[in-house]
């Protein structure tokens, strides 16, 4: 039996580069830079879900707006429509520009990325 200084080792905790070395999918071991590179590359495909889904509600919610504009839809049954097409327009750039800032914020706090020139 093998007795280890600290706890068992966890297999989940194993980097999936050095885990398909070691199941032979890999015919070399991880580098120091390929794990760099592909964590760094986690982060950039990370950012890029973020904004297509962030894109994505937007799309969304002006199709909904279209809807409900283009019907007589109104807020609960009543003949006042709950958000005009200016209203929702106004919202959409207010939150734009609260990420924007928040985008800004983070880019000033992780400092300059070596892969932007």
């Amino acid at each position: 039996m093998v007795e280890y200084k600290d706890d068992t080792p966890d297999p989940a905790k194993l980097h999936m580069l050095w885990s398909s070395w070691l199941r032979y999918t890999r015919s070399y071991p991880p580098t120091p830079e390929e794990i760099i590179k592909y964590e760094q590359d986690k982060v950039a495909f990370a950012e890029k879900v973020r904004k297509l889904e962030e894109a994505d509600a937007k799309l969304r919610m002006q199709e909904q707006l279209e809807r409900k504009l283009s019907g007589n839809w109104t807020a609960g049954g009543g003949s006042t429509p709950m958000m005009t097409a200016e209203q929702m327009m106004q919202s959409i750039s207010a939150s734009e520009a609260r990420q924007q800032k928040h985008d800004t914020a983070q880019g000033a706090s992780n400092g300059p990325n070596p892969d932007k020139p």
